[in-house]
C-alpha cells in the first residue's frame, strides 16, 4: 500500500514538474515575441532616421534622435488610449 501512494506521490510530481516548465515556456515566447517585436519597431525608427538624416552605417544613433519628447505621455488605464499633451492620437 506504501508502495503504490508513494508511485502515484512521484507521478503527481512528474505531472506538476512538466506543467511548471510548459507554462514557463510559454510564458518566455510571448516576451520573446514581444522583446522581437519591439526591436524591429526600434530598427525601423533606426532607418527612417538614416534616411531622413543620411546617416551612414555604423553611425551612432540616440534615443533622443528617435523618440521626440514633445509632449508629457500618459498610459492610461486598460481599455483606455494612452495620451500625449502635443494633441496626437491613436488612429
Amino acid at each position: 500500500m506504501f508502495k503504490r501512494i508513494s508511485q502515484v506521490m512521484i507521478l503527481i510530481s512528474v505531472f506538476a514538474v512538466g506543467a511548471i516548465l510548459t507554462g514557463c515556456e510559454k510564458k518566455r515566447t510571448a516576451s520573446g515575441m514581444s522583446c522581437n517585436e519591439n526591436l524591429a519597431r526600434m530598427d525601423g525608427a533606426k532607418e527612417r532616421l538614416a534616411i531622413e538624416k543620411g546617416l551612414k552605417s555604423g553611425a551612432e544613433v540616440k534615443w533622443e534622435d528617435i523618440v521626440q519628447p514633445d509632449g508629457v505621455y500618459t498610459l492610461g488605464k486598460v481599455g483606455e488610449d494612452p495620451t500625449c499633451t502635443c494633441g496626437a492620437r491613436l488612429p
